[in-house]
């Protein structure tokens, strides 16, 4: 329990006075002892009324005595069980805390100086490191052939030109050369087995044949990704022993795989060939 400097304890402060009532006991006190001389002296000279009418005036002056001290004793704290208010104590405690408030107003438009920053100030600056991660998606590779002729209409005694268009179509990059079979049609004639037919073609090269088909390899230059169309051209004479009215195809197929072909959708291709 936090009690006050002027709070003192009964026993210990015999020099001081209790607040509460010190200030009228002890004119009542002073008129209490003249009433009783009075009324002793009084007694033996003159009768009670007589005595009365001395006692009252004395007993008012000494309320009005009293009353003129109460305002003083009544903003007077209590003080705990034990503990009695030293009243020169608490007036100098009173005095002590008045103090004197001052209040300024600021503007909204009061402009502050702020301080430079002293020369012996350091600055850190921080670095931020961003890591990105780059995922590298693997392109795939993709082939595609197609088959043309020059005509498609074909004439006893003429020639075929037959061309297969190669390419590359999603960017990636061949693993090794691709590999073309190009059927053999029967309206057309052809060299013996593994005999290569006139052919050009940049990049081309003729591996094999049989009775059913020829077999051409293509390297991209360099191994060079989607390096685009290669043309292989194909010319043949119309078999002059093939019947008139005669509707055959002629095919160009890349090989299953070849060359790290990831699609064999578009690995297929024909034209057909009229002989009328």
């Amino acid at each position: 329990m936090d009690i006050p400097a002027y709070c003192q304890r009964i026993a210990g402060a015999p020099g001081e006075l209790a607040a509460t009532g010190s200030n009228r006991l002890a004119p009542l006190l002073f008129i209490a002892i003249v009433l009783l001389i009075l009324g002793a002296t009084l007694r033996a000279f003159a009768t009670s009324r007589t005595w009365l009418a001395v006692a009252v005036p004395l007993l008012m002056v000494a309320g009005l005595v009293g009353s003129a001290t109460e305002p003083v004793s009544a903003q007077t704290p209590t003080c705990p069980p034990g503990y009695s208010v030293a009243m020169g104590r608490w007036l100098e405690a009173q005095a002590a805390a008045t103090t004197t408030t001052t209040t300024v107003a600021v503007s909204p438009s009061t402009s502050t100086a702020v301080a430079a920053p002293s020369p012996t100030s350091t600055t850190t600056s921080s670095t931020t490191t961003t890591s990105t991660t780059t995922t590298t998606v693997p392109v795939l590779t993709d082939f595609s052939a197609s088959i043309g002729a020059l005509s498609t209409t074909l004439a006893l005694g003429g020639d075929a030109v037959l061309q297969i268009a190669l390419q590359e179509v999603l960017g990636g990059e061949a693993s090794g050369p691709v590999t073309v079979r190009v059927n053999r049609p029967s309206l057309l004639l052809h060299p013996a087995a593994n005999v290569a037919p006139p052919f050009s073609g940049s990049g081309w090269a003729f591996v094999s044949s049989n009775s059913a088909f020829y077999t051409f390899a293509y390297t991209y230059p360099g191994s060079a990704a989607n390096a685009g169309s290669s043309i292989l051209t194909i010319t043949l004479p119309v078999n002059p022993s093939a019947p008139t009215a005669t509707l055959q195809p002629a095919t160009a197929a890349i090989s299953l795989g070849s060359g790290g072909d990831s699609d064999t959708a578009n690995n297929l291709a024909n034209v057909n060939l009229l002989l009328p």
